[in-house]
């Protein structure tokens, strides 16, 4: 089983190509969602008690990729590892209140990256959907009974709510997503199914909010 996926709040003070830099304050050892810190340490967030002011430095390299003009805001940082024949790692930063730290929910909630590399889904509650379209290139048969059929497939991204029409992302393709939030770059890194028993995880992809 799957460890749950881990959040932080805080605010982005820098970024360069390949990192992110985020401020937060974390009760005692760091605990989720712990609310937010200012750069001088005063929390904005709900916490009060044992806040410790930190950095927050997340990685995130992929070809075409480039974080250096990565907006400096408030942020809920939701991450997730896990390790299960392969490494999965899934990323995603959404725009959070400075105030309490609390992030809008459907529609109004604004994606400012995301970076899957495994399982190729969203989490739940993302303010995106990725469906998983097979191409019929070389249709078979998987082993261990897999969900899907070893085949080339394409990415499809849309938001709940959004009456834009959805991104249709082929395998090696990067495209423009426009969205009634804003316009979004796409990558697909990966996106097939093998034959091969335990092979589950050739789905990868890379989202980012083109900066304004």
């Amino acid at each position: 089983m799957s460890p749950p996926p881990r959040t932080w709040i805080g605010r982005v003070t820098g970024s360069d190509a390949h990192s992110i830099s985020v401020s937060v304050c974390a009760p005692g050892a760091g605990n989720d969602d712990a609310g937010a810190a200012d750069a001088d340490g005063r929390e904005a967030g709900a916490v009060e008690a044992g806040c410790v002011p930190s950095v927050l430095r997340i990685d995130a390299v992929a070809p075409g990729l480039d974080l250096t003009r990565f907006p400096l805001v408030w942020v809920r940082v939701k991450a997730a590892v896990s390790l299960f024949w392969t490494c999965q790692q899934s990323l995603e930063i959404t725009t959070a209140d400075p105030i309490d730290g609390s992030t809008p929910s459907g529609p109004a909630q604004q994606l400012l990256l995301a970076v899957v590399d495994g399982n190729g889904i969203a989490f739940d509650d993302s303010p995106y959907k990725v469906v998983h379209v097979q191409l019929g290139c070389a249709p078979g048969r998987t082993c261990n009974s897999a969900a899907l059929d070893a085949d080339d497939y394409a990415f499809e991204f849309s938001r709940p709510g959004d009456t834009a029409a959805p991104a249709h992302v082929y395998m090696g393709e990067t495209v423009t997503w426009k969205t009634a939030a804003g316009d979004f770059t796409v990558q697909n890194l990966r996106s097939f199914q093998t034959g091969n028993c335990d092979d589950d995880w050739n789905w990868a992809y890379t989202i980012d909010a083109d900066p304004k």
